[in-house]
């Protein structure tokens, strides 16, 4: 797995590409899960002026200018971890869920995502790291499903485009938690999708997932 991680990272990016949209083009979107409460993006500046952002994770915050550095040497890996997975952006919906009310700091959301799908060559960086991948899959869909207006085909691609890369470079070599984190979030996600290859990632994570949660609980 490590030696097929080398190739590609090695590989052109629009040769990766070409290879994922070949091995499964985007499918169509599932229009499921009506019965969750659907929040309006309500900002009153969805594009706002400010350039920089402030995140905290670990007890450390950062002032990020935008375009993001994602992969910057100037954090730790751990720290670049947290930013990549979008913990946060799931957190800017709880507190709105919570208190009716948006932070400052989520309107930028939109900017985030589309920045992080910008600047994140497909293949190359912490961001495609598979359990960076696992998480952020997770964090996406529930942004996605209950704030419909961030639902848009260029989001959507590289949504799909993530759960074949995480399909394709599964961490089954490592186990435990990484593992499971892997295939709960192919399983969430194949179910967002229709079409054969959805259904082939669920029926084979679901399985993986029995097998896993019997050897680890017993």
């Amino acid at each position: 797995n490590d030696i097929k991680k080398i190739f590609f990272t090695i590989l052109p990016t629009e040769f990766l590409s070409i290879l994922l949209n070949f091995y499964s083009k985007t499918p169509k979107f599932k229009r499921i899960f009506n019965c969750l409460n659907k929040v309006q993006i309500s900002f009153n500046d969805k594009n706002p002026i400010d350039n920089e952002i402030a995140l905290s994770f670990l007890n450390q915050k950062k002032t990020l200018s935008f375009p993001i550095q994602w992969n910057s040497n100037k954090y730790s890996q751990l720290w670049r971890f947290n930013l990549h997975y979008f913990d946060w952006g799931r957190e800017f919906l709880e507190i709105k869920l919570k208190t009716g009310k948006w932070t400052y700091d989520s309107k930028f959301l939109e900017i985030l995502i589309d920045d992080w799908i910008n600047n994140n060559r497909l293949g190359i960086g912490d961001g495609w790291h598979s359990y960076t991948i696992s998480l952020r899959i997770r964090n996406w869909i529930l942004l996605f499903r209950i704030c419909p207006e961030l639902n848009n085909q260029f989001r959507v691609d590289s949504l799909w485009q993530q759960i074949c890369w995480l399909y394709l470079n599964k961490e089954d070599y490592i186990g435990g938690n990484h593992w499971l984190e892997n295939l709960i979030s192919l399983i969430v996600g194949s179910l967002q999708f229709e079409g054969g290859k959805a259904k082939e990632i669920f029926r084979f994570s679901l399985k993986e997932l029995e097998k896993e949660l019997l050897h680890q609980l017993l």
